[in-house]
């Protein structure tokens, strides 16, 4: 579980980083730079952290980096490509908890805001406190 939980700092860290440079117009896609995600990636293969990953950065202009690396299947020795599909279970909810919080700092989305102002379909939504046979509250 540890090593998720780091890994899972670690994309959090470049995503923070890669987005405050997105927004701010400073990156810089060093092609040298690029090339050495491959090897730091595999170095987490080799150290039996994860079995394999795929590695993307792009912008909001284009793909700029997409890499495969390592077993997609540890006992067939199945190659990790591209298009492999995974199973993220509930790490999505942290990023798009981060990616709000940056609207609320740029002043886009105030927290105080009703869901149904960016969300429609909320609109007339009722929380059930209780629910019994005869009774909803």
């Amino acid at each position: 579980m540890k090593t998720r939980i780091s890994l899972t700092a670690l994309a959090i860290c470049v995503i923070v980083t890669c987005f405050s440079q997105l927004t701010s117009g400073e990156v810089n896609f060093n092609q040298e730079r690029l090339k050495q995600i491959p090897a730091a990636m595999q170095k987490f293969v080799e150290d039996n952290v994860i079995s394999g990953a795929v590695t993307l950065i792009a912008d909001k202009d284009k793909i700029r980096f997409c890499e495969a690396i390592g077993y997609s299947d540890l006992e067939t020795k199945s190659k990790m490509t591209k298009n492999n599909m995974f199973w993220i279970a509930s790490m999505t909810k942290p990023i798009t908890a981060f990616g709000l919080m940056i609207l609320v700092d740029e002043g886009k989305v105030s927290v105080d805001d009703p869901v149904e102002k960016y969300l429609p379909e909320f609109k007339n939504q009722w929380m059930i406190e209780e629910k019994t046979n005869d009774r909803m509250v």
